[in-house]
């Protein structure tokens, strides 16, 4: 499903519906994302502040503590969560901010609690639409 992850009404009208048609969720993958310093609050709302809201509403819906089945989150962070990326700091530093919270909801604590195991998928560069003829990215 697609939507738009910086309202918090519309990301929680979201699993509702995925509920209503599904009757649970098994899986989260928080793939939106922008690269563009110029809009830095943008990207920071997007990039860090979306995957946290939909971390959240993951662990509400499909926690075993709120009577879910438990699941899998699963946050992008690229590589640039693990590596600079010296032409978009700010895009590298919401990155990083990924892994952090990945591996902080991600530690065995909240994984035991709730049943829902929380993991950072990190690729390297690829070829989409948001890469695509980024000057940023150099020549990578």
């Amino acid at each position: 499903m697609q939507g738009d992850v910086n309202d918090e009404q519309h990301y929680r009208c979201l699993f509702e519906q995925t509920m209503k048609k599904f009757d649970h969720v098994d899986i989260l993958f928080n793939n939106a994302g922008m690269l563009d310093d110029k809009h830095w609050e943008c990207q920071v709302n997007t990039n860090t502040k979306a995957v946290i809201r939909g971390c959240l509403l993951g662990f509400e819906f499909m926690g075993k503590n709120s009577g879910g089945p438990g699941g899998v989150i699963v946050n992008n962070a690229a590589i640039w969560g693990l590596e600079p990326l010296v032409g978009a700091p700010v895009h590298s530093a919401t990155k990083h901010a990924v892994i952090g919270i990945t591996r902080n909801l991600g530690h065995d604590y909240h994984c035991c609690r709730t049943g829902v195991r929380v993991v950072a998928l990190c690729p390297g560069v690829t070829d989409t639409n948001l890469s695509r003829g980024e000057s940023s990215l150099g020549d990578i």
